[in-house]
């Protein structure tokens, strides 16, 4: 892994979550924009940079994505780590420039509906029991994804272009299905960052960290079927 690999991380992060938190925090104080528009733009946003730099970077914006590749796919720890962090970094970064922009009335309306207009459990459509289980399913359906198709291309700028359309479409699910209940899955560190920078800092943050690390275990398994099968032979 190089450099330019960490640059990627760090820029495609920051962008991805400044764009899908711009738009989550005009809903919030605004209603300028709906649901829709923020899974839209979460999707696309992640699909443009996936076109443009894989598979010279690896693209995968979400700790879920390293973590899948470090389990199953022989990803280097000190590597894996490099790349969590650059994500950290990157999402921190896009929260604290949004903050800047926001007057201290706003930031305070906002915590009251959000976590600083990130990723939150919406208790009037959802309780955190059942957003650990949505987080849960739509975590091991990215995790499946990028252990099926993820890797070199196969021959072409279209496999690129196949990659980068099927994990939108993935968010774009996810935004769809759960971003008027528990905010755009798949990514805690968007969620993580917002309530650094608020008040709502312990609430349903669990949420987020602990249903995707299940869920890649899940999508994995269902990848590598005959490697948990032995296993079961083995043990049982």
């Amino acid at each position: 892994m190089n450099f330019r690999e960490v640059q990627v991380e760090i820029l495609g992060s920051f962008a991805i979550n400044f764009l899908t938190s711009w738009a989550r925090i005009s809903a919030d104080l605004k209603g300028s924009v709906d649901n829709s528009v923020i899974a839209f733009v979460h999707a696309f946003s992640t699909m443009a940079f996936i076109a443009l730099f894989y598979p010279t970077a690896r693209c995968h914006f979400t700790p879920l994505l390293s973590l899948t590749d470090m389990i199953f796919k022989n990803f280097e720890i000190k590597n894996c780590a490099l790349l969590i962090l650059s994500q950290f970094v990157g999402a921190l970064a896009s929260t604290a420039l949004l903050s800047l922009t926001l007057s201290s009335a706003q930031i305070t309306e906002l915590a009251e509906k959000s976590t600083l207009g990130f990723a939150h459990i919406n208790p009037v459509y959802f309780n955190s029991i059942n957003g650990f289980w949505a987080e849960l399913l739509l975590a091991s359906l990215l995790a499946f994804i990028q252990l099926r198709y993820s890797g070199k291309p196969r021959g072409s700028r279209n496999w690129v272009e196949f990659y980068a359309v099927i994990r939108a479409s993935v968010l774009l699910f996810a935004g769809l299905a759960c971003e008027g209940m528990s905010g755009l899955a798949l990514n805690p560190f968007p969620v993580m960052t917002g309530a650094l920078l608020s008040t709502d800092v312990l609430q349903n943050q669990w949420v987020y960290v602990l249903a995707p690390v299940i869920g890649i275990s899940i999508g994995g398994m269902l990848v590598h079927r005959k490697a948990v099968s032995d296993f079961l032979k083995v043990v049982t």
